[in-house]
Order: C-alpha cells, then sequence, then structure tokens
C-alpha cells in the first residue's frame, strides 16, 4: 500500500516537474524554479510520521555558484548542503522516530549565476519499516 504525501512550496517561488529533467533514461525530476540573488526557494512535506524511524532517499544534481549558491535538504536543521557542478548523487538519510518536515531548498547570494542556476530531486523513496 502506498501513501501520497504533497509538496508545499515555500520561499521566493517553488519547484515544478520538468518532464526531461531527471537521470538519463528516468524522465521528470523536481526542478528548483528560476529565483533572483538573495533569493530562495523551496518544498516541504510536512507531518510525516516514523513510528519506529526509517529511511529517505533520493537523487540530486545542482548546478551553482560554488561555495555560494547552495541546494538544502533539511530535517528539522540542516542535514546536506551542496553546491557548485554536481551531477546526480545518491543521499541517503536515517530518520529518527517521530514528526518530521523535510525541506528542499535551493538558495542563493547577492550575485553571480552559474550554470543552469537550480536544483534537481529525483527518485525520492521514504521507508518506514512495517510490522
Amino acid at each position: 500500500m502506498g501513501i501520497t504525501w504533497a509538496f508545499q512550496p515555500f520561499g521566493d517561488g517553488g519547484w515544478f516537474v520538468d518532464p526531461a529533467g531527471g537521470r538519463p533514461g528516468r524522465g521528470g525530476a523536481a526542478v528548483s524554479v528560476d529565483i533572483a540573488d538573495n533569493e530562495a526557494t523551496g518544498i516541504r512535506l510536512t507531518d510525516v510520521d516514523f513510528p519506529v524511524g526509517g529511511r529517505l532517499r533520493f537523487q540530486y544534481a545542482v548546478s551553482s555558484e560554488g561555495s555560494f549558491d547552495f541546494f538544502v535538504f533539511r530535517d528539522g536543521g540542516d542535514v546536506l548542503r551542496r553546491s557548485g557542478e554536481l551531477g546526480w548523487t545518491v543521499f541517503e538519510h536515517d530518520v529518527a522516530p517521530g514528526l518530521h518536515t523535510f525541506e528542499f531548498l535551493y538558495d542563493k547570494d547577492s550575485s553571480v549565476s552559474r550554470g543552469t542556476d537550480n536544483a534537481r530531486i529525483d527518485d525520492l523513496v521514504i521507508e518506514v519499516p512495517c510490522d
């Protein structure tokens, strides 16, 4: 049985699904919208319950000004911060028991744009052990 969560946008924009923006041969991916300097755009999943803990896994790619514009993943605080030119990379996060809010954010500094100036997420999997 699957569970469906709805992403909520926050910040100075949102994200969109690019049907051809995923990993090669895999179709679409969530992509941060184009934002101006000193802006941030994000999506979040709220009230995700992990009664006995679990794991979250996704792939991400970043094309940004290195060390200044960041893709950030949060679970109560920053868990992952990446910038520069990064191809598709797998990230796994062990999740403690309880309610969680997961945030995916693209954050720009006050100047300069590099690459496609965005972050992409693909293949998000939330694993919660079952009895």
